[in-house]
């Protein structure tokens, strides 16, 4: 050492300068290698102690004790018979419950939890918490530890720039009890994605941007994610989120690859799950925006969303849009707005296998889908069923002619059911299917319905096979009554293969199959489908 000695602890304590001796004078505790080199030397007068390098344990000298034994650990005695006595370990330890536990430091347990905080973050929605927040990220990136976002307000006024390469996941207490603040009119958290960038977590967090109502906020976003068209941005998980003011909750603007389908998003497999997307300050105009194509495989699950333009929008000339999966999601405008679930720039291609299921959407002229109708557009494969739909929802005027699509709209009245069975017994046959009635003390007596029958399968020791048929269904005066519009089939119906009759009683019509098999093992695969009315449909 050079240079002039500011200060010295020995044992936690200071000591003066002028008591500052030699490591191996007799009042100052002694270094020494092991436990072997203890027993091997003269440590008489040794007052200060010594401390074992092996053990990382401190000893003192006990000058009354002549018996005890040496343990090796708590005990020591040197080659003249000195003992030294092992101190109490300072740092405090950790022993978990249940068998196998092992020892720890109280420190190493604490460090399981690492809170932003923990690096100078507070949660008073004042103090700008750019600076720590960056730092807690940055030291999250490079030790690899999850970060906790205590109960508060942290306000954020910088944009933090998220690492690429390495995993991060950010937790909180609850979408509004763990907050992020900003006025930014900016993106709060960036990813220049450079290198693949996987299995984050963001969850339990609340977002709110504190802009005036009037002022420009339409570059803010919570997420925005840029970078090259190599690495993705793939298997990422965002639960449990409440985005408030925000112009959009996640925007994507990074560059392609190129595939044999056209220019496609490498941003993709993401999980957006329970994510509320409202207005405070100003109303939020789009939740998802994808610039360059929507990337594949992304789900959205369970979210709650009111926007002005549109839930998930997508763009970009050349780029590949599809492939959108919104599931048990409901979707609302705001103010006079019409807005969309789905939203589709012009230019983009291949437009086709996305579903919404499951979902709602809100009364007030929204649509189901704004679609771009020039250009060379062939939208396909679009799946709209088992929603919930608004008394005004439009799923016309915004959409061109689609094909090899479902898109179940208002007011569908259609019951499905089927009906499996094997059969054993031989000879004539006659087995119940469905009962199907319209009875409905709420109704005048008058009721009528579409019924659409294909009965399949192998009549035993005959033929396999299948038959369709059409019915009319109509109830007059509580009293029903059914006509066969079409019977039709290969073998055709009856002649020992399949046949249906049907047997009225009342307000009801009983559908049986009939048959005449030669042997055992006849297997009837029957399906129905009744359309309007007011039915009910009983397997039998």
């Amino acid at each position: 050492m050079t240079g002039p000695v500011d200060e010295v602890y020995r044992d936690f304590m200071p000591v003066a300068k002028a008591d500052i001796r030699a490591d191996e004078k007799s009042g100052h505790r002694r270094n020494i290698d092991d436990v072997s080199t203890v027993r091997s030397s003269d440590l008489s007068g040794q007052t200060g102690g010594i401390y074992v390098r092996s053990l990382q344990i401190a000893f003192d000298l006990d000058t009354s004790d002549t018996t005890s034994p040496d343990d090796g650990t708590t005990v020591l005695v040197d080659a003249a018979g000195n003992r030294f006595k092992a101190l109490p370990d300072p740092i405090p330890k950790f022993v978990q419950a249940g068998s196998g536990a092992v020892q720890r430091t109280m420190q190493d347990k604490v460090r399981e939890i690492v809170s932003i905080t923990d690096f100078g973050c507070v949660g008073d929605g004042i103090t700008d918490n750019s600076v720590s927040l960056q730092r807690a990220i940055n030291a999250a990136a490079i030790y690899r530890f999850a970060l906790l976002v205590p109960v508060g307000y942290f306000f954020v006024g910088s944009t933090i720039n998220m690492p690429t390469g390495v995993r991060i996941s950010i937790l909180g207490h609850g979408r509004q009890a763990s907050v992020f603040l900003t006025d930014l009119n900016a993106p709060l958290f960036l990813w220049n994605v450079l290198s693949t960038i996987e299995g984050r977590l963001f969850q339990n967090l609340g977002f709110q941007n504190t802009i005036a109502t009037g002022v420009t906020f339409s570059a803010s976003c919570v997420f925005r994610i840029s970078g090259n068209g190599t690495s993705f941005f793939q298997h990422n998980e965002f639960d449990n989120l409440e985005i408030i003011s925000f112009a959009s909750f996640f925007q994507v603007d990074k560059a392609t690859q190129t595939t044999v389908f056209g220019q496609e998003s490498t941003v993709a497999w993401n999980s957006f799950d329970r994510i509320r997307i409202h207005g405070g300050n100003n109303d939020p105009l789009i939740g998802w925006q994808y610039t360059k194509g929507s990337g594949t495989g992304n789900s959205y699950l369970h979210c709650k969303v009111a926007v002005t333009i549109a839930m998930v929008q997508v763009s970009g000339v050349g780029c590949i849009c599809g492939d959108i999966r919104i599931v048990a999601s409901d979707v609302a405008g705001l103010g006079s707005f019409h807005s969309s679930v789905i939203q589709i720039g012009i230019g983009t291609t291949y437009n086709q296998r996305s579903l919404f299921v499951g979902g709602q959407i809100d009364a007030g002229g929204q649509y189901l889908a704004a679609l771009d109708a020039s250009g060379n557009h062939d939208y396909n494969n679009l799946v709209y069923t088992a929603n919930n739909n608004g008394g005004a929802v439009d799923l016309y005027s915004t959409m061109p002619p689609i094909r090899n699509s479902v898109i179940d709209g208002m007011d569908i009245g259609r019951w499905r059911i089927g009906n499996y069975k094997i059969v054993n017994t031989t000879g004539a046959q006659t087995v119940d299917l469905f009962n199907i009635d319209m009875g409905n003390a709420n109704s005048p007596g008058y009721n009528g319905s579409y019924i659409e029958m294909v009965v399949a399968g192998i009549v035993a020791g005959l033929a396999g096979g299948a038959i369709l048929k059409r019915f009319m269904l109509r109830l007059s005066g509580g009293a029903a009554t059914i006509a066969t519009i079409e019977s039709t089939g290969s073998p055709a119906p009856g002649s020992g293969f399949f046949d249906v009759v049907a047997a009225v009683a009342g307000s009801a019509v009983k559908l049986s199959v009939t048959f005449n098999s030669a042997g055992p093992n006849t297997n009837i695969d029957a399906q129905i489908e009744v359309v309007a009315g007011s039915v009910r449909v009983q397997r039998l």
